[in-house]
């Protein structure tokens, strides 16, 4: 069996990430489970094929995941919510700030275990 050369290439590992967290979540689409497929499933799988390229896994989880669950949450604020009929107000109030809060929170968390995953199974113990 051929040992995996590994080169350590940071803006890579953080493309790839952000790249699999944009199309998982497309999940969104799936009825009745597709939310938590999105925000579970696919930052899991985003952190674990970018944390092959490279050992600051940490780093490239965090940032993607937080930048991508930025886009989606200003998305969702000022295009999706503005369409509603009956002149939408938005206000965000302490419930607002703790759905936001959890789904960073998920979203990182997912997308760090599956970065921490990859790079265990890469590592080698001297």
């Amino acid at each position: 069996m051929e040992k995996e050369v590994v080169e350590d290439d940071f803006l890579r590992a953080f493309l790839v990430t952000l790249g699999y967290m944009a199309l998982f979540t497309l999940f969104l689409f799936i009825p009745l489970i597709g939310f938590v497929l999105a925000f579970t499933l696919g930052p899991y799988i985003a952190g674990y094929r970018g944390g092959r390229y490279t050992v600051e896994w940490k780093k490239a989880a965090f940032g993607a995941s937080f930048l991508w669950t930025s886009i989606l949450i200003i998305i969702i604020i000022f295009l999706v919510l503005p369409m509603f009929p009956m002149g939408f107000e938005l206000k965000i109030g302490g419930q607002e700030m703790l759905i936001i809060a959890l789904v960073y929170a998920v979203n990182i968390l997912f997308c760090a275990f599956g970065a921490m995953t990859r790079f265990k199974e890469r590592a080698t113990y001297v």
